[in-house]
């Protein structure tokens, strides 16, 4: 049996920062200003960022039809989608290339990261010049357990994960999804039929769901055990690409 990885906060100038997913490195975001863990801090943390994120206007409702096992889609490479992020602001990543196991993507913000996809794994294992920092880090995954493709409700699986930044910051997870139902998303691209995908890990949860039509993720959702600041992105646009 795998051993769990405890998670490892780390502390600077008396405040603790709980590490999270390379998700949250775009364009705009801040690691430093929206980690905090204590109530009592959360309105000084609000305040210092001077806005709140923008309300989801996606709507989730029962899928039209039953949908079928969904098989694991190949990377297509060339392929883009437009994202509108809950901070109000847009941008676009696109599949540059790809092999086996990963797949690369570059954003128009000038973002690079590589990422698994021979199973659904919500983490990166690279990322360079990423969010407001232009951050670069990496992470490794180990002791998979289970089985998520081809999506099925009641698939699962779990992971360990652990990622680091070149300015010496580091973290450890251990990560749990599963495929907990099938739900129709409205969203600017459009209305999809979805399998809905749920992974947590000690402080965050993040959702995705899947559409088989165009075989990919159309709305993301980022949040934190203590609701300091949840965060989500809806598809706007996709275009498809060549698969590889």
């Amino acid at each position: 049996m795998p051993t769990n990885v405890t998670h490892t906060p780390t502390t600077r100038r008396g405040r603790t920062l709980v590490m999270s997913d390379p998700y949250l490195f775009e364009k705009g975001d801040n690691l430093m200003k929206r980690i905090v863990i204590t109530s009592l801090t959360f309105a000084f943390a609000t305040f210092a960022l001077g806005h709140s994120p923008l309300a989801q206007t996606a709507e989730i409702k029962a899928v039209s039809v039953t949908l079928a096992p969904m098989p694991k889609p190949a990377p297509q490479i060339g392929s883009t989608r437009t994202w509108k992020h809950s901070n109000g602001k847009k941008y676009t990543e696109t599949i540059v290339g790809a092999d086996e196991t990963t797949a690369k993507y570059q954003t128009s913000s000038g973002c690079t990261s590589t990422r698994p996809h021979h199973e659904f794994l919500s983490q990166y294992f690279e990322w360079k010049n990423c969010g407001s920092r232009r951050s670069n880090g990496r992470g490794t995954i180990t002791n998979l357990e289970g089985k998520i493709w081809p999506l099925m409700v009641g698939n699962k699986l779990k992971y360990d994960y652990e990622g680091s930044l070149d300015s010496g910051r580091s973290w450890s997870d251990r990560n749990k999804c599963e495929v907990k139902g099938q739900v129709r998303v409205n969203v600017p691209a459009g209305s999809f039929d979805t399998y809905h995908i749920v992974c947590e890990s000690e402080y965050i949860r993040r959702e995705y769901h899947i559409s088989p039509d165009i075989k990919m993720n159309v709305l993301y959702k980022w949040e934190h055990k203590y609701k300091l600041r949840d965060r989500f992105r809806e598809l706007v646009s996709y275009e498809p690409g060549k698969a590889n």
